[in-house]
């Protein structure tokens, strides 16, 4: 959460973790959730063959218009994969794990599409 980037005025954490589970990497999403205040997150984990996609938005984010699931949609297509999900948690694949920087650096961009609509 040191590292979340400030995009007009919200918080946008989007980092690559290390996790051996999809259950890991929800449990380490809810802890996230319960302590990042107002801001929006997305997570990318290697699972083995697998690379896994999880995106959450607090509430407060989801009245201006950012949604988890839209987030992992984009960032999923981004990269060659798929996903979705509820307005404040979703998750995905990245279908190709060579554009995991791309897909972490294009997250906050996201975020400033969505407040501006």
């Amino acid at each position: 959460m040191q590292n979340a980037r400030n995009v007009d005025g919200v918080r946008v954490i989007a980092a690559e973790v290390d996790v051996s589970s999809n259950d890991e990497l929800r449990a380490l999403g809810d802890r996230i959730r319960a302590g990042m205040g107002s801001a929006a997150a997305v997570l990318i984990a290697k699972l083995g063959e697998r690379v896994a996609l999880f995106a959450l938005v607090s509430d407060d984010l989801i009245s201006k218009g950012v949604r988890a699931d839209a987030i992992v949609k984009e960032i999923a297509a981004l990269t060659g994969g798929t996903g979705g999900g509820r307005p404040h948690m979703a998750q995905g694949g990245v279908g190709d794990a060579s554009r995991i920087g791309e897909a972490i650096e294009k997250a906050p961009e996201i975020v400033r599409t969505m407040l501006s609509k």
